[in-house]
């Protein structure tokens, strides 16, 4: 039950919160002002810097891997011009 909570929590809730103000929010604000590529980069930047309480900056392997799903789904949502894909991507990644 414990797994079944954790991984609703993280799926349902929390990735697509996060995609929410991320994509949802940022990068189109960015985009709207800076462009695509510009929005894309910098919404992971942010996504990167909000992930700094979960992993201390000596875990720097994480944070790449962080600013990588950033980018990914940053993409993603651009690609298909909603936020399902990159909720989903980002779900199952983290």
């Amino acid at each position: 039950m414990n797994l079944l909570l954790g991984w609703f929590f993280g799926f349902a809730i929390a990735a697509f919160q996060e995609e929410t103000l991320f994509r949802g929010f940022l990068q189109r604000y960015l985009q709207q002002r800076h462009g695509r590529t510009t929005a894309i980069v910098g919404q992971s930047v942010v996504f990167t810097l909000a992930h700094l309480g979960y992993y201390p900056v000596s875990a720097w392997p994480l944070l790449l891997v962080v600013f990588l799903v950033g980018l990914v789904t940053g993409w993603l949502a651009d690609r298909r011009g909603t936020l399902l894909a990159a909720g989903l991507a980002h779900g199952f990644v983290g």
